[in-house]
């Protein structure tokens, strides 16, 4: 987990999407695909693991610096023992460098690691704790035959089941993330973006909602006429997910914002 990665990571879920908004496909109101939905739970899954990867690195960083100060230690033990030896000035030597290395390492992890490491953990757990919150309210909608916001497939009607942290065939858990000692090795989530999320036209067909006319999600709609709204002329655009998720104010359909949305437009989050 390198420099400023709690700053990147913050962004790594909206700062790739492409300037175009990206909009539902097939009936208004309905709810949103798998296709749609599985890649942000793939989104925070990931997200979960950063702090476990966190204090891992921290660890190891501080295991590096008792090595080194234990050979410091051994090293000058052996001079001691051998006072006037050839060998010992090389030995007092060793002890030198291993406690120099010792001392550097404790400095530059004081100085900028341990800020790395809180922003990382706390840039991702806030992320990942934002996009859960309304992500966990669609997964909630699945009664009736009507109000239904996680579809399990692209021509369903049907919700996507929830058992325990998987949501369908996906890890999808809204819990907080744990602090266990795990390498973090990257996956979806690299340097120039997320490598599973639709976007643009989401690759045509019903990729982000289905072609159905029962299962409706009104939660993703601010307007008055099918959707949540009492009144007309709405100005507001309101957001979720972090300001990833629009929703709909032309009785139309709910649209990911863009990466322009987000960063540096009227509306851009924190």
């Amino acid at each position: 987990i390198t420099a400023n990665r709690g700053a990147v990571l913050y962004w790594f879920f909206v700062c790739f999407i492409e300037v175009t908004s990206l909009k539902a496909l097939a009936a208004a109101h309905a709810g949103l695909s798998n296709t749609a939905w599985e890649p942000i739970c793939e989104t925070i899954t990931e997200l979960g693991k950063v702090p476990s990867g966190v204090r891992y690195e921290a660890e190891e960083m501080t295991s590096h610096i008792h090595q080194m100060q234990k050979a410091a230690t051994r090293s000058a033990i052996y001079a001691a023992k051998r006072h006037g030896s050839p060998l010992a000035q090389a030995a007092l030597a060793l002890a030198g460098y291993y406690s120099l290395q010792a001392t550097k390492s404790t400095n530059e992890y004081a100085s900028s690691a341990v800020t790395n490491h809180l922003e990382t953990a706390v840039a991702t757990s806030y992320l990942k704790g934002r996009i859960d919150d309304f992500f966990n309210l669609l997964d909630e909608v699945k009664g009736t035959t009507n109000n239904k916001c996680l579809l399990e497939g692209q021509s369903s009607d049907t919700a996507a089941t929830r058992a325990d942290n998987k949501l369908g065939a996906k890890e999808c858990s809204f819990s907080t993330p744990t602090l266990t000692s795990t390498e973090y090795t990257q996956d979806k989530l690299t340097t120039t973006g997320y490598t599973g999320l639709k976007h643009g036209t989401g690759g045509g067909g019903n990729n982000i909602s289905p072609g159905v006319s029962t299962a409706k999600c009104k939660i993703l709609q601010f307007h008055e006429t099918d959707g949540w709204a009492s009144i007309a002329a709405q100005r507001q655009t309101p957001t979720a997910m972090a300001g990833y998720l629009k929703l709909d104010t032309t009785d139309n359909k709910a649209t990911f914002a863009s990466a322009a949305d987000i960063t540096t437009g009227a509306d851009a989050k924190k």
